[in-house]
C-alpha cells in the first residue's frame, strides 16, 4: 500500500501537510459485529469532506476491479447503521543511501554520454529525506440502502512532536456494500476466491493472530521486484484485519561505476484496533422535509490563523463562505458536495469535496432527538481516540431556540448548533490546537420558508 501525502488547502479550513497513513478494518469469526481490545491506544481525536469516501487501502483497491460476484450482495451481515470502524496505521519513508545525484547546470559530475550535468547532494550539505506518520482512521456506518452502504471516513493525524490530534477529512459518499475498500469484503466473495484463486496474488490460508484473538484468516500477497504487499481478511467475517506494505524507491538516473544510490523504501502497516456500535439518540430517524436533491446551505464566516508556536505574533484572518449542495437523498441520509472559498488577502482559494450526512450531523440533526436534549448530556465517548460529545447549551441563545453539541479530544474541538425546529447547523467551529487554525462558520441562507 502507498502512502501518498495530502495536503489539505487554506479553502478546506486547514493549513497542514498530513501524510496519510490508511488504515484497515476488522473482524472475528462471527456474523455478529467483529470485536476487538486496542493495544496501548494513543489518547488521540474530529468537518467537512475534501475527498470521496473509501479508498482507504490502496493494496485491496486492487482487488476491487477484480473479484467478480453475485450483484445482489451487499455488506457483511454484521455491517449496520451507527457501527465505527477503527484502525491505526504508520508509514514511513525510509533512506536507503546517503545521498543521490540531482541535475543541476552547475553540478560538479557530468555524464559523457548526454552532456548532463549533476551535483551529488551530500557534496551540496543537502540531506537525504525521510518522513514519518502514525494516525487513526474512522469509518462510521451512516446508512445501509439496498445492497449499497452510506459511509463517511475521518483521520485523526497525531503530531509526532506534541503527541496531539490534527483532524483530517477524508470524506465520504454511497458506494457498493460488498466489498468496500479498505474495510471489508462479502465473505462470500472470498469463498469464491478460495475456490478459484486470483490473478496476481499468491493467496495463503492459515491462523492469524490479532490481539487477543485468532482469526481463520485469507492473506492476498503481492510480490514483485521491489514491492510486496499483504492483506489478511477474516474468512467468517469479511473484515480486513491488516495490511503491509514495502515499497522500494526509483535508483538514481546517473550513477558512477562504483555506487548506486537507491531512493527511500516506502513502509506503511495498519491493524484493527476497534470496532463498536454508537447509540447517538436519532441515528435512525427519516430526514428532514427541507433536504431535497439539489437543495442548497450557505455559511458565512471565517477562517483565523494562530502561529502556535508563538501566538502572541498576532493572528490572520481570512474571510470564508462555503456552500453545501444535497446530492442524492435517501430515507435517512444525503450525500453533499461542498465547495469552499476562502480569500487569502485578496488570492481566492477554492475547494471542492463530497462526503455523506445523516440525521446526526454534520449537516443536520433530528429535531425530535434535539428537543429532547439537556445541557450537559454525553451523547458519545470514543474509547480509542478519546473524543467525548456532549450537550453545551439547549433552548434559547445566540442561535435562538438551538442546541449546542461539543466534542473534545486531545488537540481538536468542534462546536456544532442545531435548530431545534428544523434540525439544520446553524453554525460550526473548528479548533485545531497543532496548527494554530480555526474555523468558524454560520448559517446565512438555505431552508426554503
Amino acid at each position: 500500500m502507498r502512502c501518498p501525502s495530502v495536503r489539505v488547502r487554506p479553502a478546506a479550513g486547514f493549513l497542514v501537510a498530513a501524510l496519510l497513513v490508511a488504515g484497515c478494518a476488522g473482524g472475528e469469526p462471527s456474523p455478529a459485529a467483529p470485536t476487538v481490545s486496542a493495544s496501548s491506544p494513543e489518547v488521540v481525536a474530529g468537518l467537512t469532506g475534501t475527498g470521496e469516501g473509501g479508498g482507504l487501502t490502496p493494496a485491496v483497491g486492487q482487488l476491487s476491479g477484480g473479484i467478480a460476484g453475485d450483484a445482489s450482495l451487499g455488506p457483511p451481515d454484521w455491517v449496520t447503521p451507527g457501527m465505527r470502524l477503527t484502525w491505526y496505521g504508520a508509514a514511513a519513508s525510509v533512506a536507503q543511501s546517503y545521498y543521490t545525484y540531482v541535475e543541476d547546470e552547475n553540478g560538479g559530475w557530468e555524464d559523457p554520454v548526454t552532456g548532463k550535468r549533476y551535483r551529488r547532494t551530500d557534496e551540496s550539505g543537502e540531506e537525504m529525506p525521510t518522513a514519518a506518520g502514525e494516525a487513526y482512521t474512522e469509518t462510521d456506518v451512516i446508512a445501509i440502502e439496498g445492497t449499497d452502504v452510506v459511509l463517511v471516513n475521518t483521520m485523526y493525524s497525531i503530531d509526532l512532536l506534541a503527541r496531539r490530534f490534527v483532524l483530517t477529512p477524508l470524506g465520504g459518499g454511497r458506494s457498493p456494500g460488498a466489498l468496500v475498500d479498505g474495510a471489508w469484503v462479502n465473505p462470500q466473495l472470498l469463498q469464491q476466491v478460495l475456490a478459484t484463486g486470483y490473478e496476481g496474488y499468491q493467496i495463503l490460508r492459515g491462523d492469524y493472530v490479532l490481539g487477543d484473538t485468532t482469526y481463520a484468516a485469507i492473506s492476498f500477497v503481492s510480490t514483485a521486484p521491489g514491492s510486496y504487499q499483504a492483506s489478511t481478511f477474516d474468512t467468517v467475517s469479511g473484515a480486513l484485519l491488516r495490511t503491509n506494505t514495502s515499497t522500494e524507491g526509483a535508483g538514481s538516473p546517473v550513477h558512477g561505476p562504483l555506487d548506486d544510490p537507491q531512493g527511500n523504501v516506502q513502509l506503511s502497516n495498519t491493524r484493527l484496533v476497534g470496532v463498536r456500535q454508537r447509540s447517538l439518540p436519532g441515528s435512525t430517524a427519516p430526514v428532514p422535509w427541507w433536504v431535497a436533491p439539489g437543495g442548497r446551505l450557505v455559511y458565512s464566516g471565517s477562517y483565523t490563523a494562530t502561529n502556535p508556536l508563538d501566538p502572541s505574533s498576532g493572528p490572520w484572518v481570512f474571510p470564508m463562505e462555503a456552500t453545501v449542495t444535497f446530492d442524492e437523498v435517501g430515507s435517512t441520509w444525503a450525500t453533499v458536495t461542498s465547495t469552499t472559498v476562502t480569500d487569502l488577502d485578496g488570492s481566492p482559494q477554492t475547494s471542492e469535496g463530497r462526503t455523506a450526512t445523516g440525521p446526526t450531523g454534520l449537516y443536520w440533526y433530528d429535531p425530535s432527538s434535539l428537543g429532547a436534549m439537556a445541557p450537559g448530556d454525553v451523547l458519545d465517548e470514543d474509547p480509542i481516540t478519546g473524543a467525548r460529545t456532549t450537550v453545551e447549551t439547549a433552548g434559547a441563545g445566540p442561535d435562538g431556540s438551538a442546541v449546542t453539541i461539543v466534542t473534545v479530544s486531545d488537540g481538536v474541538t468542534i462546536r456544532t448548533a442545531y435548530d431545534v425546529a428544523t434540525g439544520v447547523l446553524v453554525s460550526l467551529e473548528l479548533v485545531q490546537d497543532v496548527t494554530g487554525g480555526t474555523v468558524s462558520l454560520r448559517l446565512a441562507s438555505g431552508i426554503p420558508g
